[in-house]
């Protein structure tokens, strides 16, 4: 009986964690020996009370020793709250004490002083308890309540016991708080803070919130190097583009968007889960932009020069072509891009002082345009130049094109995971800040597009003296309730009153009769480019096989 109550409160003593599993076996096994019979040869060896080295009271007394043990342990299973204070723990252990007739042996046991105060003063945490979404609940709100109030590090004390107390495997909200305070309380300590992000991800894989975090401080890791590892953005690239595919998030819970809300103060003006998702979305989007704006890396004076009002455009186009002769940057979609806008700038000045190089300009601002597009397909705003430096540069225009350009428009719309990392540098109707704003103002400008290819129809179709574009342009622009358009985003409505001014021809299209290679033709799409190198081919074979014969 000895020897084992001994071992018994030498595994309470020696062990911070206990499971569920290991309290239930020491309860059993202090029961069974409460209930049987033992014999203690040597009692009066090892008693440390001088009052019981007599067997007739011996068993009395070890068996109040083992109720004081039960107590404690069942006194530990009680506690409903995580947090507890020791105060309180004390308090409730007292109260089964006083209960049970154990109090006043208690004040006398020097096992009590001796073993069981060092238990009080040092309460093991209790591994494996069943935990509600009640408890969970009330539980994150303490850590944050804590770190509001005393900071991260005495919150970052509270998720190490959260995961200590709920081991295998602990809530994933407590790996993520817990990885968010080790990096708060200390930036060095990265390693360990992505240890806990990368758990909190493989515990709730399908979470919003935990991939972000996930990725910034992956994204934060690789910036800090001294070298630009690209490889490691593209990694933390797809990882955030692969979430935004996720069909089902675990924010669509209910319950989960509560946590994120007292987790993330930015949500909580939010009143709906999807809002909460739209906005962690638009958080792994501005990441992926990031990411983007890394690999490319290009140097701050440049975006800053480009952007600059006091620069003039010519200034701005050596600098560009500065920036294609260095092959780190030669294949930068972005450059492309911008150079796409120089030229048409350059090419409306051609147009006014009419010296003959309008063409060119425009030509190369499509050729520019197309291959930004191409090179980074994930751009609406590169598709919509795309296809209005196409139109400009047009030299007929067929009867049925305007619903292939519906088309077009449509598809670049399609794309789910659309990227705009230098949207800032490229718009100057920049007053669309947000991501519902900014897709907005890509609609209506996509719209223009359709209306002026609409119009340029209806004009070939009415055939007379009387009918004027411009005029039928806007009317359509009323219908559709974007009179004031062109007010707000004056630098887009240039190519279209552009286009306006100068239309292509319009005609209808007799197969056979005209031949495409003298009739430059409408070819946004890569699919109908390819239909028409793969006739070519077939043209090819045609004439090789007539050789032969």
């Amino acid at each position: 009986m000895i020897n084992t109550n001994n071992t018994n409160v030498r595994t309470l003593q020696c062990n911070k964690n206990l499971s569920i599993i290991d309290i239930q076996n020491m309860k059993d096994e202090l029961r069974v020996i409460r209930s049987s019979s033992s014999h203690e040869p040597y009692c009066k060896f090892l008693s440390i009370e001088e009052d019981v080295t007599y067997p007739e009271i011996f068993g009395k007394y070890y068996n109040n020793c083992i109720d004081l043990l039960l107590h404690f342990i069942q006194t530990l299973e009680s506690m409903d709250d995580y947090f507890f204070e020791d105060e309180e723990f004390i308090s409730m252990y007292h109260k089964r004490l006083k209960t049970n007739d154990l109090l006043e042996f208690s004040k006398k046991s020097i096992f009590y002083k001796r073993d069981i105060e060092y238990l009080l003063q040092n309460i093991p945490n209790l591994k494996g308890k069943q935990i509600t979404t009640s408890d969970l609940m009330k539980m994150v709100m303490e850590i944050v309540e804590i770190d509001n109030k005393k900071g991260s590090l005495e919150a970052l004390k509270l998720t190490q016991l959260a995961i200590d107390v709920n081991q295998p495997p602990p809530p994933a909200i407590f790996l993520r708080l817990h990885s968010k305070y080790i990096f708060e309380n200390d930036h060095n300590d990265i390693q360990l803070a992505l240890k806990f992000a990368k758990c909190a991800v493989s515990a709730c894989p399908n979470s919003l919130d935990h991939i972000f975090f996930n990725a910034s401080l992956q994204y934060q890791e690789t910036s800090m190097a001294s070298s630009n590892n690209k490889i490691k953005y593209w990694m933390i690239l797809f990882a955030c583009e692969k979430s935004l595919m996720l069909e089902s998030v675990a924010e669509a819970d209910e319950f989960t968007a509560k946590i994120i809300q007292l987790v993330d103060k930015k949500t909580n003006e939010f009143k709906s889960k999807m809002e909460i998702i739209l906005y962690l979305k638009n958080k792994l989007r501005n990441l992926i932009n990031m990411c983007y704006r890394s690999i490319d890396d290009l140097p701050t004076s440049f975006l800053d020069n480009i952007t600059s009002k006091t620069i003039p455009p010519s200034e701005k186009l050596k600098l560009t072509i500065e920036m294609f002769e260095n092959p780190k940057y030669r294949f930068c979609p972005f450059l492309y891009r911008v150079y796409s806008e120089l030229c048409h700038t350059f090419a409306l000045q051609s147009f006014d002082a009419k010296d003959g190089f309008g063409s060119h300009w425009l030509k190369s601002a499509y050729i520019s345009a197309t291959i930004a597009d191409r090179n980074f397909h994930s751009s609406i705003e590169y598709g919509i130049n795309h296809i209005t430096r196409n139109l400009q540069v047009l030299k007929n225009f067929y009867i049925g094109q305007a619903a292939i350009i519906s088309q077009d428009l449509q598809s670049i719309f399609n794309n789910k995971n659309y990227q705009e990392p230098y949207y800032k540098y490229l718009i100057s109707d920049n007053e669309y800040k947000d991501d519902k704003q900014r897709n907005g103002y890509f609609v209506s400008c996509a719209t223009l597009l359709e209306v002026y290819a609409v119009t340029l129809e209806q004009e070939f179709k009415d055939n007379s003296n009387e009918f004027s574009r411009t005029n039928v342009f806007y009317k359509e622009l009323k219908d559709i309730g974007l009179t004031d358009f062109p007010k707000k985003a004056p630098g887009f409505f240039a190519n279209i009153r552009y286009l306006l001014e100068n239309p292509p021809t319009v005609r209808e299209r007799y197969h056979g009769l005209l031949d495409d290679e003298e009739n430059e033709d409408y070819q946004p799409s890569k699919e109908k480019k390819d239909d028409k190198n793969k006739a070519k081919m077939r043209k090819k074979k045609n004439k090789n096989a007539s050789r032969k014969k």
